[in-house]
């Protein structure tokens, strides 16, 4: 039985205003990378909350307990949102470092078009499929099966989302 060798977690907050951060991803390879990882978001998120502003908090909640307004967390505190993903990783061909560690995302200014993938697999036709995404004309950042594999979904989230702006521009919306 391997270790484990990192660990990620990613977070989605749903309908955020423009300007705001929605996607937050924080991974770690320490010795004890879930109590590592947690503790750091635990950490953000504590000191953000000793910033909220008057007019956010709440009363008094029970047990005497000080409350702050639900929609001030979300869009002022990391990964407190609706949608997470995380990930324990188990390397299985490569160097363990924090940019092996999953999630990994393709985040574009464009909301439809952001993707998050987290996954222990070894894609056995890497090499192809890298090919076919440079023969479209991409540039992937780099040659490993998880970023090939987030790349080749996002050319087509590019292609549908590209194909749905056209026809509803097309039709005046």
């Amino acid at each position: 039985n391997r270790g484990q060798d990192g660990a990620g977690v990613a977070n989605v907050k749903l309908d955020m205003a423009p300007g705001t951060k929605y996607i937050h991803c924080e991974k770690s390879i320490a010795a004890d990378p879930i109590g590592d990882l947690f503790g750091r978001v635990e950490k953000q998120a504590t000191a953000q909350l000793h910033k909220a502003p008057k007019d956010a908090k709440l009363p008094t909640g029970p047990g005497g307990k000080e409350q702050v307004d639900p929609r001030w967390v979300k869009d002022n505190i990391p990964f407190c949102g609706e949608s997470y993903l995380a990930h324990v990783r188990y390397g299985t061909d490569s160097e363990n470092s924090i940019d092996r560690c999953h999630p990994v995302t393709r985040e574009s200014n464009w909301m439809t078009r952001n993707l998050i993938l987290a996954g222990n697999f070894n894609i056995t036709n890497n090499e192809d499929l890298f090919g076919s995404l440079v023969q479209l004309g991409q540039h992937p950042r780099e040659l490993s099966d998880t970023v090939t594999l987030l790349e080749k979904i996002g050319h087509f989230v590019d292609k549908e989302n590209n194909d749905l702006y056209v026809k509803y521009s097309a039709a005046g919306h």
